[in-house]
């Protein structure tokens, strides 16, 4: 089973969201210009961004059919996973689970919601053997 399969398989059962049909998330893998266009144009940010989230679910619904659209810079990934001094992959997966609990309504607006998202995707990630990425410095300074 492909890796980015399993993390979101492993994320369903950790969040306890119901499927009711086929569901799909559609994936950008862009640059770091397109993703600071897709931000600026959707959240007003004129800045590039690791990963962006668009839902197409009505907050904490069944899942069925398409879930929404997550799209990832793979120069900042890369940079950071090289600063971090962690596996691309690895970061990566941290990013689409990250991605992915924004799609079913998670946020960090607040820092009650930040745990409890944060929480979410370091017992997702533990089960796929995956360190915490909270432990890592350069998260922590964002």
């Amino acid at each position: 089973m492909p890796i980015a399969q399993k993390a979101i398989e492993i994320a369903i059962e950790e969040v306890d969201v119901e499927l009711s049909g086929p569901s799909e998330i559609a994936i950008l893998l862009t640059n770091d210009k397109r993703q600071q266009e897709l931000n600026n144009n959707w959240r007003k940010k004129n800045k590039s961004t690791n990963v962006l989230s668009f839902p197409q679910v009505t907050k904490f619904s069944k899942l069925n059919g398409l879930i929404g659209d997550i799209s990832f810079a793979f120069e900042t990934i890369k940079k950071e996973a090289e600063q971090l001094n962690i596996n691309f992959s690895d970061h990566f997966i941290h990013l689409l689970i990250h991605g992915f609990l924004h799609l079913l309504s998670y946020n960090h607006e607040n820092e009650k919601q930040a745990k409890i998202m944060e929480m979410t995707e370091i017992k997702i990630l533990e089960k796929m053997g995956i360190a915490n990425p909270y432990n890592l410095d350069i998260l922590n300074e964002k």
